[in-house]
């Protein structure tokens, strides 16, 4: 990529191979930010051809960013993009025109916008679909360290799964999720010590000074104090369990998004679908075992009901595709209507319905 800056601002240019027909159309949907995802894009005429030049001014290429990012603001900034990729269809703009490679990702200074670049070359109606997205440019373009610092591997896999199973309304739905999931997702990174342990051991240390002094009364002042500062780091560290994962995930990511080569008809992922406090979700499993429960620290999937154990079901993943193992306290697992027996694997089809607790989830399967 060439970037070039001058008295109008920067831009990222591509060149334009000989014969490629633009779409003035497209050329204008892209350049007055009608997609809500793409830089404006101007065509230039030079003496070594044609070239696109995507106004990216004031803007970062995502692998130049810094690696503290504002956790809240890139969520809400992955969001965006994709709830606006989603609508690329209907405003008939190819997914399959996007440069869909992180290099030519770019992200605003306050973390508040990403943006990426569009060819607005003519394409058939029948690109106008997100399965026209490449999808190993897919698995890709989510194993970026920037994905794996702000959204967790369901959050990723939910995406991948929508784009290639060309689902608009699932990738919107995963965009939402994105957005309205609580943003202390981890815990602190590896390493450092978090400010309020900092706060809370100096006060400690504080309160054992007055002690040898034998000032007894200041003494346990300052520890009460000390517990009062210890409560919110517990709390805040129990919080982000559940996302505690990826501070080291991006191998991770990698090996299972790279290691889908699978054959036409082969099951590549379980999708659960489920209703929590009014909020429809859906998870993507790809791994080979998988946990849902009420307690974040025990369970991959977590649903935080009263009627579901703290690890209620194991989802397990073999060469003929997946099955349920019930774990939970009180035996009150059901597929079909069928009490599962604790302990032993039942294997689960496309359509069916598992009951944990009070909570329905509905099985389907991914399959390419």
């Amino acid at each position: 990529m060439d970037i070039r800056k001058g008295p109008y601002g920067q831009f990222a240019i591509l060149k334009l191979d000989e014969g490629m027909v633009v779409s003035e159309y497209a050329v204008e949907m892209i350049r007055n930010d009608i997609t809500g995802c793409a830089l404006p894009v101007y065509l230039n005429d030079t003496s070594f051809g044609r070239e696109l030049a995507f106004d990216c001014t004031g803007m970062i290429k995502l692998s130049d960013t810094d690696s503290a990012v504002n956790i809240k603001r890139s969520r809400n900034a992955i969001a965006e993009l994709f709830d606006a990729i989603a609508d690329l269809s209907d405003k008939l703009l190819s997914p399959g025109n996007m440069i869909w490679d992180t290099d030519w990702l770019f992200l605003d200074k306050e973390n508040n916008k990403l943006k990426l670049c569009i060819n607005p070359a003519q394409t058939s109606e029948d690109k106008l679909k997100l399965s026209s997205l490449d999808d190993s440019a897919t698995q890709s373009f989510l194993s970026h360290p920037f994905f794996g610092k702000v959204l967790t591997s369901q959050e990723r896999d939910s995406l991948l799964y929508a784009i290639r199973d060309n689902d608009e309304e699932l990738l919107r739905q995963a965009a939402e999720n994105i957005r309205n999931y609580p943003v202390d997702i981890r815990s602190c990174p590896t390493g450092k010590i978090p400010k309020g342990m900092i706060a809370t051991a100096t006060v400690a240390v504080i309160s054992l000074a007055f002690m040898s002094f034998g000032e007894i009364f200041l003494s346990f002042l300052f520890f009460i104090f000390s517990c009062f500062l210890l409560i919110p780091c517990i709390l805040k560290t129990k919080h982000g369990r559940s996302g505690r994962d990826e501070e080291s995930s991006y191998d991770k990511t990698r090996i299972l998004f790279e290691s889908e080569k699978n054959r036409t008809g082969t099951i590549t992922c379980l999708m659960l679908s489920y209703n929590d406090n009014g909020q429809q979700y859906t998870k993507a499993i790809y791994t080979t075992r998988a946990t849902l429960g009420s307690d974040c620290f025990l369970s991959d999937i977590t649903i935080d009901t009263p009627d579901i154990s703290p690890l209620h079901l194991e989802i397990i993943r073999n060469k003929d595709g997946f099955g349920i193992i019930d774990r939970s306290d009180d035996n009150s697992s059901y597929l079909d209507n069928i009490r599962l027996e604790p302990g032993k694997p039942y294997e689960i089809r496309d359509g069916q319905t598992v009951i944990c607790g009070r909570t329905e989830i509905r099985i389907s399967l991914g399959l390419r």
